[in-house]
């Protein structure tokens, strides 16, 4: 089960929805996964956060699923996160974002990638 879909349901160890938080799910849904999808984010709604994902209506988020350096960028400083948790892509394109975020002095608080493992 992945982080979000057990944070949606308050069983995740460290992440937790709150009413008000935004969830941007910015990949496609899988053929296949779509139950399960929509499940996670009824969850995420009855936790009163703020989903924004792609149910057909909107144009798709990201054109290719990866964002450039800009776009991150622009994301980090309109949402001005708590806490900053990477976890979509390659290891190298978590690290780096990661690092992008770390260089984003005061538009991020704690990022969990400064955490010693």
């Amino acid at each position: 089960m992945s982080a979000l879909s057990r944070a949606a349901v308050d069983n995740h160890k460290h992440a937790k929805i709150e009413k008000g938080d935004t969830v941007v799910l910015s990949s496609r849904i899988i053929p296949g996964n779509e139950k399960a999808i929509y499940r996670m984010v009824d969850h995420l709604f009855r936790r009163e956060a703020h989903v924004i994902y792609d149910d057909g209506s909107y144009p798709q988020s990201t054109s290719a699923d990866i964002a450039s350096q800009e776009e991150l960028k622009l994301i980090i400083n309109l949402v001005r996160p708590k806490y900053f948790v990477p976890v979509h892509g390659e290891y190298r394109q978590l690290k780096l974002h990661a690092e992008l975020a770390r260089t984003m002095h005061g538009a991020v608080g704690k990022r969990y990638a400064d955490r010693k493992r």
